[in-house]
């Protein structure tokens, strides 16, 4: 609910406060004391178009804030919440600025916003019936909400909508996936064969090392056969060998042991050394005898070296690396074949969900189809009641086509929801936002809320001209209308009606005050004798007849609540 308004050189505004209650609030006054003034100032605030026009003469700049209550308001609270603004105790300042020299500045709880948000949060909050843009029913997104909540089905469709967005999401991975498929593959394929390549050559990891030292030996053939018998030689065991040296020597030393015991050590060690070097000499000779030259074991060595040198070059640099390319190649296999297992699983899961949404769809079209029938009814009869017997109202429902004959489901069903009006006999339907304005509208507007009140989130009704034009029995049920309405709902009502402003429980009186050469507009809170003068200038134009001050005391007894 609107709470509090301020304004300050706004018109023929210098500054002006005021404090709302719940229930049914008047706005009364004379023709041209500015009432149209202060629906302005509340256009401002909630985020209508305006010019520099509306700033007051003498000053540069026009200020508008407002305190509304959100608490209950579960889509206010929402976006709030998404754009980090913290409520004050489940209300919220707006505040407006116009500047002389275009520039303006919006602010919801002191933080900047754009026009386009303050309009977007205001339409949540506030309707002002009479400036199309803050009238909610005016825009045919909120005709699908309107429907739901009418027909208990708000929770239904906003569980359709999550399941919507899942599926939207799930769709796109799949996408996604779908475009890079082709690389997939690609890799998939380039993978399996390196590592199959890798397989077939049976590697080990020291056999690089081992074939090289075996060729090595294999090309040093000539050289090993002759230096092994240069040195057998030289220790051979003839007259000039060294084998046959030390054997002399050993001999001399044992025939000096009989002389000299303790020379006996030497010639035990020389012996040994002896049978050590004949040994030596012997396997050499082995040694060498065994070396025979295979030119074709050189030859398989240079090609198996040839083959791993390719493999090193290809996922090296060395053989090691080869070994750890293998180990990741085949990770990365099992990942790509992994995605191919969770494409098909996704496909299969859109699959299902997808049959799942349409039925729930078509089962929300069948009970929309139902309820938009019964609402229809309710509010031409609303209409009739108002004095417009000659109205026509639809609740349009169509499905929307992708293309001829293709249904298309949306993120809340099947149905392109619509309130259609034709206001005269032989026009056609029109969306609500083409009929003329005024107090017809205002009268149009009355009747659907009143029919839609528990469905409607907003608040606060502002409604001005719902008087204009009609007296007697439909101003009595207007009265009775937004009386109704004030039960669940505050509204404020600008009016010229005396038997609509007795119905108030809150009266403000608007006037025009000259003082000197400045006019001003104020507003000022009437209640007892005031407010039975005020609506007895209303019924007569005689603030102070007899008739009308009797009339007007019996007006407010007779709606007096309680």
């Amino acid at each position: 609910m609107l709470e509090e308004l301020h304004i300050r050189n706004y018109a023929l505004i210098d500054t002006l406060s005021i404090r709302f209650t719940k229930g049914l609030t008047i706005l009364s006054g004379e023709t041209g004391a500015g009432k149209s003034i202060l629906v302005g100032a509340l256009g401002m605030v909630l985020g209508a178009k305006v010019t520099g026009d509306v700033i007051r003469t003498g000053t540069e700049e026009a200020e508008v804030t407002a305190v509304i209550r959100i608490e209950g308001n579960g889509e206010a609270e929402e976006w709030l919440k998404q754009r980090d603004i913290a409520d004050e105790d489940g209300s919220i300042i707006l505040r407006r600025i116009l500047r002389r020299n275009g520039r303006g500045a919006s602010y919801i709880q002191n933080v900047p916003v754009t026009l386009g948000d303050l309009q977007e949060f205001t339409s949540l909050v506030v309707d002002l019936h009479g400036q199309h843009e803050h009238q909610s029913l005016f825009h045919e997104e909120n005709h699908r909400k309107f429907l739901d909540r009418f027909a208990g089905i708000s929770d239904r469709v906003e569980a359709f909508y999550t399941k919507f967005q899942e599926l939207a999401y799930l769709r796109k991975k799949r996408e996604e996936l779908g475009k890079t498929e082709k690389e997939r593959l690609r890799e998939l394929e380039y993978l399996r064969f390196a590592v199959e390549e890798i397989e077939k050559a049976n590697l080990r990891e020291e056999e690089e090392e081992e074939l090289s030292r075996e060729k090595k030996i294999l090309l040093s053939h000539e050289k090993l056969v002759k230096t092994l018998n240069e040195v057998i030689g030289e220790l051979s065991t003839g007259r000039e060998g060294v084998v046959g040296s030390i054997r002399r020597s050993q001999n001399l030393l044992q025939s000096l042991v009989p002389i000299d015991p303790s020379l006996e050590m030497y010639q035990k060690r020389l012996e040994t050394v002896y049978y050590e070097l004949l040994d030596i000499v012997e396997s050499l000779k082995s040694n060498a005898e065994k070396r025979v030259f295979h030119p074709e074991r050189l030859e398989k060595i240079e090609e198996r070296l040839g083959a791993l040198y390719k493999l090193e070059k290809k996922y090296g640099p060395a053989l090691k690396d080869v070994f750890q390319f293998k180990q990741k190649s085949m990770e990365r296999i099992r990942e790509l074949e992994t995605t191919t297992v969770e494409m098909e699983e996704l496909d299969q899961t859109i699959a299902d969900r997808e049959k799942r949404l349409l039925e729930e769809a078509g089962q929300i079209s069948e009970i929309r189809k139902k309820e938009a029938s019964r609402l229809q009814g309710l509010i031409t009869e609303a209409l009739k009641r108002l004095g417009m017997q000659k109205i026509r109202f639809e609740v349009s429902l169509s499905r929307r086509e992708s293309s001829p004959g293709v249904v298309l489901c949306g993120p809340y069903g099947y149905d392109a929801i619509s309130f259609l009006i034709s206001p005269n006999p032989g026009e056609p339907l029109k969306p609500l936002k083409e009929i003329a304005s005024g107090g017809e509208v205002s009268r149009i507007m009355l009747a659907i809320k009143t029919v839609l009140a528990e469905a409607d989130s907003i608040g606060c009704l502002i409604f001005d001209e719902v008087d204009a034009g009609i007296g007697g029995e439909a101003a009595v049920v207007v009265g009775d209308y937004l009386q109704n309405l004030s039960r669940s709902k505050q509204v404020l009502v600008i009016t010229h009606l005396a038997s609509l402003a007795a119905r108030g429980d809150q009266h403000f009186r608007v006037e025009k005050i000259v003082e000197g050469n400045r006019t001003r507009t104020d507003i000022k809170s009437i209640k007892d004798e005031e407010r039975i003068k005020e609506i007895a200038r209303m019924l007569s134009g005689e603030p102070e007849g007899k008739v009308s001050l009797i009339h007007a005391e019996e007006l407010l007894m007779k709606y007096r609540r309680g």
